[in-house]
């Protein structure tokens, strides 16, 4: 992980889920793929080869397009029978949490889905997504999360670039 340029690390700061999958693709040397990629994220942006490779692979996947779910438009468009929206965004620029980045690190990884119920020994087990339970139980076997001082994982925090380090330091030296 590359400092700002400036001198600084910025180890408290958050890291963008762009820069996250950047971090992914040089760490495993990813072969760039070609393809389309997420509609939200530009050519000329300095993660677009690595989120369109991370897409291609499986590791990365898209979302619907947030809606203002108070929009006039939005309102009268729901229905019952409405179709699921494409998920065809990735929002490079937010920040990715957790369970988000522990999710894209098992599917570079590839490796086996770990039993759920190793969460129930964290207080906040419960609220792992369900996309995301066997991907944050494999890194809890593997000894790369351990949750923190309150037994908790903070599954929806954003993750700092501190915590990547460590993350990724671990997977380096397993």
């Amino acid at each position: 992980i590359n400092g700002y340029g400036d001198g600084r690390y910025g180890p408290a700061d958050r890291t963008g889920k762009g820069a996250f999958t950047l971090m992914v693709c040089r760490l495993f040397n990813l072969p760039q793929q070609t393809g389309e990629n997420f509609v939200d994220v530009a050519a000329d942006s300095p993660y677009a080869k690595e989120i369109l490779t991370a897409k291609v692979l499986g590791i990365a996947d898209g979302v619907a397009k947030k809606e203002d779910p108070g929009s006039q438009q939005n309102r009268e468009e729901k229905s019952e029978t409405q179709v699921e929206p494409e998920k065809n965004h990735f929002y490079p620029e937010s920040a990715i949490t957790r369970e988000q980045a522990i999710v894209m690190l098992v599917r570079a990884m590839k490796i086996q889905a770990g039993s759920p119920a190793l969460l129930s020994a964290y207080n906040d087990g419960d609220k792992v997504s369900a996309d995301a339970r066997s991907a944050m139980a494999s890194m809890i076997q593997m000894g790369i999360i351990t949750g923190d001082t309150e037994g908790k994982l903070n599954p929806g925090n954003s993750i700092t670039r501190a915590e990547i380090a460590v993350i990724l330091h671990k997977v380096l030296t397993m």
